[in-house]
């Protein structure tokens, strides 16, 4: 019996499938490594794999419009020592993300230059839902995307990433999600991108992608020079909107008929729109709690502008303060009504509200710790601290902070990969 039984433990054991294990295969444009395009790599990668890429920069028909066929590959760059490049030479984009792709499909470490493509310039996710970590995506252009173009029920992840300079003829210059695609962004600065709709970003139908931590900074567009909101129920928090410029409305933050975005915890800092809504333009279900909209400016709602029968916007718990150009908000005579509750509107150009269902807010001056360099923390006597009000509340998106520095100027690409990499 038991020599029985060991012939068919053994039997058992050789029927059992064997796991090989993860390979690392690396690639060198200087010949250094196992192959010397990206694409060579990946095509020689199984699904578990991991793809090291040396320093360099990488052209060329088999360094760009990149696909993983569908496998689970991580792509690395060895950017420990110097930068990896992949350079478009505006011929093609960087990834095309067509098949299907999981978030074990990983790209992590890479500079995206000079990509170009009808929809994403940098980077196209078509139904499928990659990982993409600490990388740039930089002088990139595409219809609509220009530098990642997200559409067909994509749940991409997007995380610690930096997209600027990238340019769309109209709908979002920095990313696009459309069509049921509904991203994560976590830690990712959009600067210096330009569209006609959405400069750093737009949304579209049927689209909730989820951004945390992020920062739009001196984006440009006719309509929401930050965000477009086409549609879908985005969910925005502690994102930082600065430096934005409308060139008609909505200088953070424009909303459009089909959308309901909440925004929790986020500041608007010094965006401006040469006709209505510095901070946001905003025609829909929009959802303001504890946000801070400061130095903002527009001839109308320099803060907040509520437009259209649908604008029915909703704050608590906000400030919105020192517009420097209309007023703090301003609704339009075609029905939209804001609910304002617990807020602090104060010291706008402009006045500080002409419209809206007000409930328990405060007039006064939220004390913030050094508005002149941007540090729109507040002092320890601060009627919008917890301790310092009826409600036991905090008003605005930051709490206590003097001593800490303001928010930075950003200018050229080296502080911004100083600051955000």
């Amino acid at each position: 019996m038991r020599a029985a039984a060991a012939v068919l433990l053994g039997a058992f054991c050789l029927a059992l499938p064997t796991t090989s294990p993860a390979t690392t295969h690396t690639v060198d444009w200087s010949g250094g490594g196992d192959y010397f395009t990206i694409q060579a790599g990946i095509d020689a990668a199984a699904s578990g794999d991991t793809v090291l890429v040396a320093p360099g920069t990488y052209t060329g028909l088999a360094n760009r419009d990149l696909t993983f066929a569908g496998k689970d590959v991580v792509l690395l760059a060895d950017s420990e020592r110097n930068p990896v490049v992949i350079d478009c030479e505006d011929s093609g984009r960087g990834f095309d993300f067509s098949n299907g792709e999981g978030p074990g499909a990983v790209v992590d470490g890479f500079d995206i230059v000079h990509g170009a493509g009808s929809e994403g310039g940098g980077i196209l996710c078509v139904g499928a839902s990659p990982t993409i970590r600490n990388c740039s995506i930089s002088a990139s252009w595409a219809h609509a995307g220009g530098g990642v173009n997200c559409e067909q029920s994509s749940f991409a992840t997007f995380e610690d990433c930096v997209i600027t300079e990238c340019w769309s003829e109209y709908l979002g210059g920095g990313f696009r999600a459309a069509y049921d695609s509904s991203p994560e962004l976590t830690g990712v600065v959009f600067f210096q991108n330009e569209s006609y709709y959405g400069g750093g970003m737009v949304t579209g139908e049927g689209c909730d992608p989820t951004l945390i931590d992020c920062v739009f900074d001196a984006n440009i567009a006719a309509w929401g020079a930050g965000l477009r909101v086409e549609g879908g129920e985005p969910n925005v928090e502690t994102t930082l909107f600065m430096r934005n410029q409308a060139l008609d409305m909505g200088g953070g933050v424009s909303t459009g008929l089909g959308g309901w975005p909440t925004f929790s915890f986020c500041t608007f800092f010094g965006n401006t729109a040469e006709s209505a809504g510095g901070g946001c333009d905003n025609s829909t279900f929009a959802t303001f709690q504890n946000c801070t909209f400061v130095r903002n400016s527009a001839p109308f709602g320099g803060g907040l502008y509520v437009r259209g029968p649908m604008g029915r916007a909703e704050l608590l718990n906000c400030i919105i303060a020192y517009c420097q150009d209309g007023q703090g908000v301003y609704c339009t005579a075609s029905g939209g009504i804001p609910t304002i509750t617990r807020s602090c509107i104060f010291g706008n150009a402009g006045g500080d509200s002409l419209c809206g269902v007000h409930y328990e807010n405060l007039s006064v001056d939220p004390l913030f710790c050094g508005l002149p360099l941007g540090n729109v923390t507040l002092d320890g006597a601060s009627p919008c601290l917890p301790g310092n009000n009826a409600w036991g509340e905090l008003i605005g998106a930051r709490g206590y902070g003097c001593g800490e520095t303001g928010i930075a100027t950003i200018t050229t690409w080296g502080v911004i990969k100083s600051l955000y990499r």
